[in-house]
């Protein structure tokens, strides 16, 4: 995706519980634009970090408060 430069969606939903401040945020049109991978270790699994952009976003359709 990275590469290809695809867009991609991110929806963020609300877990059981009362801790959250929304129900719901919707994040539209998504580019990676970086990653970063760790050094392999013996002891552990390697990660990466992986930086993006959110072109698409409008509070007033893609953000659901929480009651």
């Amino acid at each position: 995706m990275a590469i290809d430069g695809k867009k991609f969606q991110l929806q963020v939903a609300e877990k059981k519980g009362s801790d959250w401040a929304f129900k719901k945020i919707l994040f539209r049109d998504c580019v990676i634009n970086s990653v970063n991978p760790s050094n392999v270790v013996i002891d552990g699994a390697p990660v990466a970090t992986v930086g993006g952009i959110i072109l698409g976003f409008t509070a007033d359709t893609d953000f659901e408060p929480e009651d």
